[in-house]
């Protein structure tokens, strides 16, 4: 907030700086008054603005798991369109191949990575509300017994919001990313205390990660999230 804005369509107007002049912008979600934003800017640029349909069927299948990463990917797809019309030689097949391997060409890593199995350990990068609600419901369609969950955020997030939405029958195991940014553990362990949510504090991410692995089943899910600094941690 303090380096966006307080709202939705500041945010919009500063993250609308990217436009160019006559330089094609393609937007994957905006509605009402944030669309309205990005129109105005590209219309004062002279940019031609293109509106991502997420209704559209994905033709291929990407490496990357998750709702939201479909809704990166028919994003990615339409930036595509807008290349081949600007004369870009682009297969189907090679954007087909390119979804499939968008891991493997681009090194990306922490979005739902298995990092462990027995049990199943993910690392996930949720470093604010709208990443904590994709991560939840990233946890709700992977079939698990009980639920650990290493965290570990940075101390200029809202970190209220982020703890309303975490479930209360997790396991926690709080940590601080080895950075200056990083909240203090027993700080997040307070914080999560009171909205009724339990675990320990660990010194390190990696003992955090250690302790959740070794004190859960083999039909459990451990998943890592928070910042993407904790995350990096264990990658």
């Amino acid at each position: 907030v303090q380096f966006l804005g307080p709202d939705l369509p500041s945010i919009a107007r500063e993250k609308s700086g990217i436009i160019k002049v006559g330089v094609p912008v393609v937007i994957g979600e905006a509605e009402g008054a944030v669309a309205d934003v990005f129109k105005q800017v590209a219309s004062d640029q002279g940019s031609p603005l293109h509106f991502v349909d997420q209704k559209s069927p994905l033709p291929h299948s990407s490496a990357l798991e998750g709702a939201h990463q479909v809704r990166n990917a028919r994003t990615a797809l339409a930036a595509l369109g807008v290349l081949r019309d600007k004369g870009w030689n682009l297969q189907e097949e090679h954007i087909a191949r390119g979804f499939q391997r968008v891991v493997h060409n681009t090194g990306l890593k922490g979005r739902w990575q298995v990092i462990g199995r027995q049990p199943l350990t993910v690392a996930d990068i949720g470093h604010n509300k709208d990443g904590i609600i994709e991560v939840l419901r990233q946890i709700e369609v992977t079939p698990h017994e009980n639920l650990s969950i290493v965290l570990g955020v940075v101390n200029d997030k809202d970190v209220k919001a982020m703890l309303g939405l975490m479930p209360v029958k997790a396991k926690y195991y709080f940590c601080k990313a080895d950075i200056p940014r990083g909240l203090d553990a027993l700080v997040l362990q307070q914080k999560a205390n009171n909205k009724g949510l339990a675990g320990n504090v660990y010194n390190t991410v990696r003992e955090a990660l250690i302790a959740a692995r070794y004190e859960s089943g083999k039909e459990d899910l451990v998943v890592v999230t928070g910042s993407a600094f904790v995350v990096a941690e264990v990658v």
